[in-house]
Order: structure tokens, then sequence, then C-alpha cells
């Protein structure tokens, strides 16, 4: 099977460069950097994340090794470094060689990038209401909207590019010397990417902070080469072609280098050694130094490669026009409509390709005219009469071209009709589930098995709308706090992300229990009733070695089970446990994690015999089982 997923690379790449021009020998092509390629290198940029993004499904971000495709997962930057390089270059050559090019600009370019976002935002509000069934306020809902917060966590790019493209607006409204202006602008962007260095990362949700979160600035310096190159594109390519038989060779091997080194730096060093008391910023600059090298190594190596291949299908021109699209809208198929629990990695590449194209073609069809509104285009009076014969054959042309869009955009309304039907049950039984909930915490007892909250555990379904409701064991119930701890094993982690001696306030996995699975598993209404912690004021967390021993008075009521979600995403598993194999359980069994009470190398564990360990796992062993740990105030259930 890892050797079937190569056909999406060697796809990627016959996508790529099927129908493409090369130069004759000792010359070179003459449409470098035009509009038409540098489309096409969007086109590619797009396709590439895409599959980026689902390697980092498929492969755990990496850890589960699915074969050679498993170094996408780490090549998103070079994706996005492409996209910043051919927005910095097309502001600085349109403002250099189009007459008034400033006066249009607000409604012509804005509304480029701005429309797709505020839709894909419609939609991922619509499908956060209905589909996970969490109420939330008008002003939420703006907020979402607006990109305020983004639900939709690729929505990151567009609002920083807004940014740059305000300040291009700006400083070229003021400055009338373009040199001068160019470097303003490249001071905006060298500030972004300051700013971003020193913000640390969100204490909530990828989107509730602007700039907190490395993928906001770590090839961000590929449009400041943009801005360079569209200013010095001549001399460039002059000095370029001079040389080209060295350079091509001497940047192949550069970037080979340059990118071992930074997976090793990122490895390393990275951007996660922040805590309360250090911000780490030193193993950050050092991570972003080397991948800002290795986005300017890998785009020039692109121009370099262009300056002798000119790329040529209708195929990739059309993905170029609704690229931005397509970028949008295809995090909703990987995290939010499919559940991959029993779908091979395949058909998930499959799926997820084939319904982000379609759904990004069904947006462009959707926002197209929004956008030709918005820009005033089809107002000229004298249009009809300047099209004359050729009226009838272009109308002809762009009935199909919209036949074949509805198509599209029928399949993907269809789909999206189904999920919020489903949705919507979920929806209007919300408050009902959550009253259940309540009535059955009120009356429960120690070691009693309640539902609360739902996460991905054992979903046959074709959506992600059949997540299940959550098991969770009562492990005491006094002082008006009721404590609880998931029945089996849900996820699988590292303590921490790398091999240094760590306490559990500076742990990546106490981070990962208090965002990202404190917003997955309970709704708004359930988080009112979860009170935090009085060790480390969490509002989730692991139990501790005393607490472990406390409320589970045996090994064998230490052993836990891991759901089929687990398993999938790499948690590890021994299906021959002492006990349960003479037992004959069949229990599928693993290792879990408990809470520190000190700084070190190691973290505490239960082994898959249910022993209490405090010193044998590293901190960065990975895929050790997780079973979080909250409490429910019993005031809180009136």
């Amino acid at each position: 099977m890892n050797v079937l997923l190569l056909i999406f690379p060697i796809l990627y790449l016959a996508l790529t460069f099927y129908g493409c021009k090369c130069a004759p020998k000792g010359e070179f092509a003459q449409d470098i950097l035009d509009h038409k390629q540098t489309k096409m290198l969007q086109a590619t940029a797009c396709m590439g994340v895409v599959l980026h993004h689902i390697t980092q499904l498929v492969t755990t971000y990496g850890e589960v090794y699915k074969g050679p495709i498993t170094i996408l997962s780490q090549m998103g930057i070079l994706f996005t470094a492409i996209f910043f390089f051919v927005s910095g270059y097309g502001l600085i050559v349109s403002v250099r060689t189009k007459d008034n090019y400033l006066k249009g600009f607000l409604q012509h370019r804005m509304t480029l990038i701005l429309v797709p976002f505020f839709l894909s935002n419609t939609i991922y509000i619509l499908i956060r209401i209905f589909y996970n069934g969490i109420p939330t306020s008008t002003d939420n809902i703006i907020r979402c909207l607006l990109g305020l917060r983004l639900l939709n966590g690729n929505g990151w790019y567009i609002v920083e590019i807004f940014m740059l493209y305000a300040a291009f607006y700006i400083i070229f409204r003021v400055c009338r010397n373009k040199a001068v202006g160019s470097v303003l602008l490249s001071v905006v962007a060298l500030v972004i990417i300051y700013i971003g260095l020193h913000s640390g990362h969100s204490t909530t949700m990828v989107g509730d902070s602007i700039l907190k979160g490395e993928w906001w600035y770590n090839s961000t310096i590929a449009f400041v080469f943009g801005i360079f190159m569209g200013n010095c594109k001549d001399k460039v390519i002059d000095f370029s072609k001079r040389f080209y038989k060295i350079l091509l060779p001497l940047f192949s091997i550069l970037f080979i280098a340059g990118f071992v080194i930074e997976e090793r730096v990122r490895l390393t060093k990275g951007y996660y050694n922040e805590s309360a008391v250090i911000d780490g910023i030193n193993d950050k600059a050092v991570t972003l130094c080397a991948q800002s090298i290795l986005c300017l190594i890998f785009v020039y190596l692109l121009i370099l490669i262009g300056m002798k291949i000119s790329l040529n299908n209708k195929v990739l021109g059309y993905i170029g026009t609704i690229s931005m699209e397509i970028f949008l809208i295809h995090g909703l198929f990987l995290h939010n409509i499919f559940d991959f629990t029993y779908i091979n990695d395949f058909v998930t590449y499959v799926l997820i390709v084939v319904c982000a194209v379609i759904a990004g073609a069904a947006m462009h069809f959707v926002d197209t005219p929004i956008i030709r509104y918005i820009q005033g285009i089809g107002k000229n009076k004298g249009y009809l009469e300047e099209c004359g014969p050729d009226l009838i054959r272009e109308r002809r042309v762009q009935l199909q071209r919209k036949v074949k869009t509805v198509i599209y955009a029928v399949a993907i309304l269809c789909l999206l009709a189904y999920v919020l039907y489903m949705g919507c049950m979920r929806f209007f039984f919300a408050k009902q589930d959550v009253k259940k909930e309540i009535d059955n915490l009120k009356n429960v007892h120690v070691q009693d098995e309640i539902t609360f909250g739902r996460y991905n555990t054992k979903n046959l379904s074709f959506g992600n709308w059949g997540k299940e409701k959550l098991q969770w064991l009562v492990l005491d119930d006094s002082n008006d706090v009721i404590t609880l701890i998931t029945k089996d094993g849900i996820e699988g982690s590292t303590y921490y992300d790398a091999y240094e001696a760590v306490g559990w306030e500076d742990s990546s996995l106490r981070r990962m229990l208090n965002e990202k699975m404190y917003e997955s598993i309970f709704t708004d209404l359930e988080k009112e009733m979860i009170v935090p912690t009085e060790e480390t004021g969490d509002m989730v967390t692991l139990l501790s070695v005393s607490e472990t021993k406390m409320w589970f008075a045996s090994d064998e009521d230490r052993q836990i089970n891991i759901t089929d979600v687990a398993e999938k995403n790499g948690t590890n598993v021994n299906n021959l446990s002492k006990v349960n194999y003479w037992d004959m359980k069949d229990y599928r069994s693993s290792w879990w994690w408990l809470r520190g009470e000190t700084k070190d190398i190691t973290a505490p564990i239960v082994s898959v015999d249910g022993e209490i360990i405090e010193n044998e796992k590293y901190v960065n062993k990975p895929n050790g089982a997780v079973r979080p740990v909250i409490r429910i105030d019993k005031n809180k259930l009136n």
C-alpha cells in the first residue's frame, strides 16, 4: 500500500510537466515568470499544499512512516513560499508596468482574495453549527465570518496577504518612488515575520490569535524575494543565463542540503520550546533562518528550471483559476466532512483531492459573478456592439463552460445538503443530549460509566457527523466535584516533542489536551460544567501517580483498551497483554501517560499490564495512549 501511494506524487509531477515546452539547446524560454507561468506555479503550489495536508493526516505529521510519500508532510513551507513569491512579484510588476494600477486596486485585486475568503468562512460556519451541533453567538459568527477568528485553519494566508496588500496600497499611494516603496513594503513583510516570531502560539485555538504560529511567517521571506525579483528581474535573469550551467547544479545541491539541514534544525530546535518562563526565541530564530534560507533556495531553483521549461497544459491552467478556492475549501474535507478511520490511505488521497477540486470549482462558480459585480465588469454600454459577429461564438463557449461548472456545483451541493441534513439532527438534539448528560451526572456513583461529550472513537459512517458519545469512568464524587477519566485510550501522543527534561506545565501533551481535545470533545454547554484542576489549573489533565494508586486498586483495573481511531492514528498497541491474554479478552492494550510532578527527562506511565512505572519512558517517546481527566462542578448541573 505504501508503494501504491507513490502514484500521487507521480501524478502531481505529471500534472505539472505534461505538455511543457523545453527551450532549444543553448537557448532559454521567452515567457519566464510571465502571467501565464506564475498562474501555473500557483496551481502546482495549490495541489502541493493539498497533498501536503493529506500526507500529514495519513502519517500523523510524519510520525508514522508511509513510504517515500512521507516527505510531503514536511514540504508545506515550500508550497506556500511559491504563493508568497508570486504575490510579491505580481504586485511590483503590475505597479511598474500598468498605468493607474492603484486606481482600481481595492476593487479588482482585493476582491479576488476576500470574496472566496468570506464564502469559505460562511461554509465553515454552517458546518460548525449544523454538523457539530454547537450553538454560537451572533458576535462569534461575525468574528468568524470576517476572519477575526479562523474556523478554517488555511485562512491564515488570506489574512496575512490582505495585510501585505493593504500595506502595498498605502505605501505606493503615498510614495511615488517605486524603489523606495519596494523597500518599505519589504520592511513591512520583515516586521510581520519579527512580530510572528515573538508572538508564541495561541493558548486556545489556532484561529484565535493573528500571527501566533510559525506557519504565519516561516515562508513569508519569499514575498520579499518576489518584491526583489519584480524590480530586478532582467538583471537576475541575465546573470542566471551567463552562469546557468553552474547555478542549476549548485542550487540543486543546495536545496537537498538545505532540506536535510532544515529538518535537523526543526527537530532539534523547533518552535515549541516556549513556556511560561522561557520564550524559546533562540531556538525559534535558528529554525526560522533555516526554513527561510530553504524557501529562498527553492524559489530561485524553480526560476532556474523555468528558464528552460515552460509549463503548458489546460488542466493546470484551469486549476490556476480556481487555486484560491481549492486552497480554502480542501480543509473542510480533510478535517470536517469525512471520517477516515476505516478508509485506507489510497482512497483518502483520491477522495480529498477529487472533492477539493469539485468544491473549488463550485465555489468559483458562485464567487465569480460576485467578484465581477464588485469589479464593475460588464457595465460598458458598448459591449455588445464591440463583440460584433463573434458574440454568438463567445456566448456558446461561455455556455459550455457554465454547463460543466453547474454539474460540478450540483454534485458538491448534493454532498453539502447531505452533510447539513445529518448535521441538523445533531443540532436539534444537542441541548437534549446535554440535558440527559446532566441527569446522569446528578445520579452517578464511583466506578459508574457515563457518557459526556463526543469524540471519534469507532465511526463506521461515511461522514464525520458520527462522532460517538465519549465513555467516562467516575473516579470520585465528593466536595461538589465529580472526577472523570475516559474509559479507553482515545489518542496517542508524546509527552513532549523534544528529548529534554520537562515538567507537566511545559509539556506538549498538556497543550494538546487543553487546546485541541478540549475544543474537539465538548460543546459550549458542556464546557460550562467543567472546572479547572486545583493542582495545575487545567481544564483537561492526566492522573498523577498518587491519584492512579488511589483510584485504581489493582494492576488489572489499570489496563485499558484503545479506540479504533487511536489505533488508526498510530497509538502503541499490544494485543497480548499478560492478564488479558490468559483471560482471552482480546483487548488492544497500550501503555498510557500519567502526569509528572517533577521536571525530568522521563514521565510516569501505566504499562500494558497495568503496572505504574515512573522513570522508564522518555518524554519524547511517541504514541503513548492518552486518557483525559476532567472535573465537573455539581453546582452547575442545575
